[in-house]
């Protein structure tokens, strides 16, 4: 944040004061600039995360059941999370279902979409593994 035109000028006006006889136009304004730095610094807002992992990689796996995929899916669709690479294989009656979400958008944190997706795998007698794709770089 940046300081206004007043708060700049008392600043200077107090460092008058504090140098005293010592103060010059250089010296000043090398003070107030320091000042004015220090304090944009400290009232700066945070900065914002790192979006660049705003992703994370599900992994479901379990005996095929019918609307497995849907169920999953369905609940990252309503949590606001965007599927941006989705595969599937079947081998017999056993499935695995990979998918690397994006959750930028999520109105749900990781730990919210995490219990999600542990009621959904009671529910279906699966295995759901969600893990950050920070963990991965």
């Amino acid at each position: 944040m940046k300081l206004s035109e007043e708060e700049i000028k008392k600043i200077a006006a107090e460092k008058i004061i504090a140098l005293g006889n010592k103060a010059t136009p250089e010296t000043l304004k090398e003070e107030v600039i320091k000042i004015v730095q220090e304090k944009e610094k400290d009232t700066a807002p945070p900065p914002a995360e790192d979006t660049q992992y705003d992703r994370f990689i599900l992994i479901a796996a379990g005996m095929n059941r019918t609307n497995v995929t849907a169920k999953i899916t369905g609940s990252l669709g309503d949590a606001g999370c965007n599927i941006l690479d989705i595969t599937q294989k079947m081998m017999d009656d056993f499935f695995t279902l990979s998918i690397l979400v994006d959750m930028s958008a999520s109105r749900k944190k990781l730990d919210q979409i995490k219990k999600d997706m542990e009621v959904i795998s009671e529910e279906l007698g699966i295995k759901i593994y969600i893990q950050h794709e920070k963990f991965f770089h």
